[in-house]
């Protein structure tokens, strides 16, 4: 397993995150929201999950990956500038792809 997410996997993760943004209601996701440091406690204390790979999200918020040390579980977090970070999406069985590298033109 790669300890780092490649940037295709990465992408794909940002984007799907992203197509997720625009039907979240503010009001409805507040359930799922908290100040940043106690999003990442509660994931780190129940999951055993921590950051591997964050990037700038176009609303200026910074969209996270968080697995676990083995795999079993991971969770997507948006935070925003104000500190509040919301829980995007989550789920089970994270496998960690082999890097592709896509064939271009040949010289």
């Amino acid at each position: 397993m790669l300890n780092r997410v490649n940037t295709k996997t990465f992408l794909a993760i940002i984007i799907g995150g992203l197509f997720l943004l625009p039907i979240m209601e503010p009001k409805a996701a507040n359930s799922a929201c908290d100040a940043r440091n106690k999003v990442l406690s509660q994931l780190s204390h129940k999951f055993k999950e921590s950051p591997v790979a964050m990037g700038l999200a176009s609303n200026g918020g910074v969209m996270e990956l968080l697995r676990s040390h083995e795999g079993s579980t991971w969770t997507m977090i948006l935070t925003m500038p104000n500190g509040t970070a919301c829980l995007i999406a989550g789920g089970e069985n994270w496998e960690q792809l082999m890097p592709r590298l896509a064939k271009g033109p040949s010289i």
